[in-house]
């Protein structure tokens, strides 16, 4: 019996395992009940040990494959001279609806024309085909035992079954239709066609709903590869599962790199650079809440073990022990032995995870609130350990078996890793050795410069001391360690370009690396240099590069780990999650090249009438929503727009171009719904300070978007006093918000008056204690926005804190201990009465918000005899 091609498969998928259908009807590669289980059908690695579940015409049959548009949902049509069928593969998202108690997997057919045969074979073979079963027949239902598993198909029609063989026939007349449904266990009832029907739609709304959850705001334009982004989205999804967050780099195992070859591995781990970059793609596609999973997980996973506990690897359930076995009953795709479980390289140092880390964490960081006091922990220790690793030898990137080495990559990315981690600790105030992370970043990049570099090969080198090219080195102008237009990377691209091109596609490394045999060409390094050739100007040879590489997806737009480009033959574990990675990144490189990036390409066009009247101005509405709840979703859009429009490389807001965003557009019809809110509801103090402070930011940001500031407040007179909202019948400016209803009516700094008179009806709304720490909160049009993403009245004692400690400690304060001086905000200055009642008394508060224990201790000691400096107060937008 022949093998099919590796890309004659499509996937399904329900969150916690995937299985694989041929273009000929067959399952032929299925693990129960998790992605890392024992295989219930191998067919793929073993054609007649491993288990199948085929669904087909008797004899010969033409067959096509497809997607129902926007979802994990195949369906595979059929025909023959005697009929024609479509077979419609899903499995039920586990938590969904559809997947409450409910099937495994439903198989749902349909007579298309004729009165075709249909052949169905089910022979599950379990673990890894070690194993028959013992199997019970009935007409509608077939049940598989095995030791420590059953499973069980129902059919919706009676089947005839073969004695002693797990085939069986039917037969359907056009317009009849037949679910077989898989389930783990002995389900109580029958599963009649039209619930799987039920079922499918359920499911592809589920998949429709995901697809186009945007949750970052910022512009999707994929142009003509649109479809081929959404199926890679898709399939990324279908990698992660859900009940711990982890994302798995493929479904498959031991599919060979080279046919007949020994580089043949399990993928089924979440590999920490492969998840990272995972969530780094789908972040691309507006998806932030796989990136907040995957640190999640990685911080349950990690532990207490800390930083330099992290392994390359670890099992979808946080399993940190994966022994590497061979299965030596089963022969491996086409002969290619041996199959492996497990995975060897779960040892091996590989240091250039940690940068992978950060820099998805850098992206989170863009969205206030998405990295806080309680990730931040975590991603401190990974840089304190990156200062004290970078110098050891590794694995490097590709895994050999080589034995350790100083790879270049993994240097870069050290560096990298404190880059971003420096980046994001002076953007919060977070606390951290920044002035250790920074020398050690200097020591990196000089020691790659020197070292990594081959004056043989005139390019960048994969290790130091050798000569050897290393495609993964067209990553460093990515990581942002050199620009692409580097003397050094226009060498390297091209070296890398003659060296290790094959019929168009990329190898990924010229040396040897301690294994037999050979491989066939990476795809993901394919698209590392489309990414290349594109920033270096050579945009004709990118996109002719492109269409090379779009031919190794396979008819349903899946694509392998490697490419035979003589054969033209998919190699390596099916679908792989890199290769999808690199083809979405690229894909958003050649579009943003095209139109511009986010906050650049978008013009600024004026989306209301702005004069000195209430900004909310507008119908009301009807829509349902308390003040708190209202305010509280503004506060979110905001968030978003400020991620939306972050530019990393210019480390601003793009605050002019956010007026054109459809964000901002549903920003505006929701902002008047609060002039018909009830105030009166809002009773306690924690609730004003929550709902006032979250309505101040909003209507900060509002102002500068509405009145086209491009750099300071300043720029509009009396910025504070015209920025106004109508809520719940009152007038509100920024000024009556900070001083009347925070400040408890206290006179502004040079002011004459009270912001309210003597019976004027806003005085019910005064928060009656003032708390100091509010005026580190009222900054989220500045650079010096704290780490919070919404306040709320249950913490907003935390909140406070934590808005003190990132302003105090980012921007706010500096001690000048040999002078005995220190300098602070003028914010101290100008509400200095706020603070305490004297200088020592500020201080003294000042000194318990200062992460640094000595730096407080110091303060505190010193308070009466340090010389108080009053820094330049600086109102630019993005100052840092």
């Amino acid at each position: 019996m022949s093998y099919p091609s590796i890309g004659a498969h499509g996937i399904i998928g329900d969150l916690s395992t995937a299985a694989l259908v041929c273009m000929d009807g067959t399952i032929d590669w299925l693990c129960l009940p998790t992605f890392s289980s024992p295989s219930l059908f191998a067919s793929l690695l073993d054609r007649e040990k491993g288990g199948r579940f085929r669904v087909g015409l008797e004899g010969e049959f033409h067959a096509v494959q497809e997607y129902l548009e926007g979802t994990a949902i195949l369906q595979t049509r059929m025909r023959n001279p005697s009929g024609a069928i479509a077979v419609t593969d899903f499995m039920p998202i586990a938590g969904d609806e559809a997947g409450q108690g409910g099937p495994l997997l439903v198989r749902h057919l349909e007579a298309l024309a004729g009165g075709p045969t249909v052949v169905v074979e089910f022979s599950p073979r379990y673990p890894y085909g070690i194993e028959a079963p013992g199997m019970s027949r009935a007409p509608t239902r077939a049940v598989a035992e095995f030791p420590g598993l059953t499973v069980t198909l129902l059919s919706s029609r009676p089947v005839d079954w073969e004695a002693e063989s797990g085939r069986g026939r039917l037969e359907l007349r056009q317009g009849q239709s037949l679910s077989l449904v898989l389930y783990i266990g002995s389900p109580a009832g029958m599963f009649p066609a039209e619930k799987g029907m039920e079922a499918m739609e359920r499911l592809a709304r589920w998949w429709r709903s995901w697809l186009q959850r945007d949750e970052t705001g910022r512009p999707r334009r994929f142009g003509p590869y649109r479809r081929l982004v959404e199926r890679s989205a898709i399939t990324l999804k279908l990698l992660q599962f859900r009940p711990t967050g982890a994302l798995v780099a493929a479904p498959t195992t031991s599919l060979p790199e080279e046919i007949g070859g020994q580089r043949n591995w399990d993928y089924r781990y979440c590999w920490i650079r492969d998840a990272a970059f995972t969530v780094e793609a789908l972040y691309r596609l507006g998806h932030l809440a796989e990136m907040e999973s995957y640190f999640r997980w990685l911080a349950t996973t990690v532990g207490d073990g800390g930083a330099s506990s992290i392994q390359v690897m670890y099992g979808i359930e946080g399993q940190r022990e994966l022994p590497e076995r061979i299965l030596h009953h089963l022969e491996g795709y086409r002969g290619s032995r041996p199959v492996r479980v497990g995975n060897g390289a779960v040892d091996q140092l590989q240091l250039d995870i940690f940068g992978e880390i950060m820099l998805a964490a850098m992206h989170l960081s863009d969205y206030v609130g998405r990295i806080d006091h309680s990730t931040w922990p975590l991603l401190r220790q990974i840089c304190d350990h990156v200062v004290e690793a970078w110098s050891l030898p590794d694995h490097g990137i590709w895994e050999p078996r080589s034995g350790p080495a100083h790879h270049t990559l993994s240097k870069a990315m050290c560096w990298a890793a404190l880059d971003k981690g420096i980046k994001i600790a002076q953007r919060y105030g977070f606390p951290a050795d920044i002035g250790r992370w920074q020398g050690s970043a200097r020591r990196i990049f000089k020691e790659v410069m020197e070292k990594g570099w081959s004056p043989v090969k005139g390019a960048f080198r994969q290790r130091f001391g050798h000569d050897d090219l290393d495609a993964a080195l067209l990553l460093l102008p990515k990581i942002g360690f050199l620009p692409y237009d580097h003397p050094k990377m226009v060498a390297t691209v091209q070296a890398i370009t003659e060296e290790l091109s094959h019929h168009g596609f990329l190898r990924r490394y010229s040396s040897e690396d301690g294994l037999s045999g050979g491989e066939g060409t990476f795809l993901l390094c394919s698209f590392w240099l489309i990414d290349a050739l594109l920033h270096q100007g050579r945009r004709d040879e990118a996109e002719a590069l492109m269409e090379r590489a779009l031919g190794a997806a396979n008819h349903l737009g899946l694509f392998p780990e490697e490419y035979d480009p003589v054969w033209h033959e998919p190699l390596g574990n099916f679908p792989q999650a890199l290769t999808h990675i690199g083809f979405i990144n690229t894909v958003a490189e050649l579009t943003e090249s095209q139109e511009g990036p986010a906050g650049q390409a978008r013009p600024v066009v004026m989306m209301e009438q702005v004069g000195d009247g209430p900004l909310n101005q507008g119908d009301a509405g009807a829509g349902s929503g308390s003040a708190m709840e209202i305010a509280d979703r503004l506060k979110e859009l905001m968030n978003r727009l400020r991620g939306a429009f972050f530019l990393q490389e210019e480390r601003r807001v793009a605050y002019g171009a956010m007026a054109a965003s459809p964000l901002y557009g549903e920003f505006l019809s929701l902002a008047p719904r609060l002039q018909a809110v009830d105030l009166g509801t809002i009773a306690t103090d924690g609730e004003r300070l929550a709902f006032w402070i979250n309505l101040y930011n909003v209507m900060t940001i509002h102002g500068v978007i509405a009145h086209g500031v491009k750099e300071s407040v300043r720029e509009v007179p009396r910025f504070f006093q015209r920025v106004s909202y109508r809520v719940g019948g009152h007038i509100f400016s920024l000024d009556d918000i900070e001083h009347g209803i925070l400040r408890g009516n206290r006179r502004p700094p040079y002011g004459l008056f009270r912001p309210f008179s003597r019976g004027d009806t806003r005085l019910q709304f005064v928060v009656e204690r003032l708390d100091p720490r509010i005026h580190f909160a009222l900054v989220c049009g500045a650079a010096s926005c704290p780490p919070i993403g919404v306040y709320s009245p249950d913490q907003i004692n935390r909140q406070l804190d934590h808005a003190a400690m990132a302003f105090i400690n980012g921007h706010g304060v500096e001690l000048r201990r040999e002078e005995m001086k220190i300098a602070l905000s003028r914010i101290f200055k100008w509400y200095g009465g706020d603070f305490g009642d004297s200088q020592v008394e500020r201080l003294l508060f000042i000194s318990q918000f200062l992460y640094d224990p000595e730096q407080a201790w110091f303060v505190a000691e010193n308070a009466s005899r340090l010389k108080v400096v009053y820094l330049k107060y600086d109102w630019r937008l993005n100052a840092g």
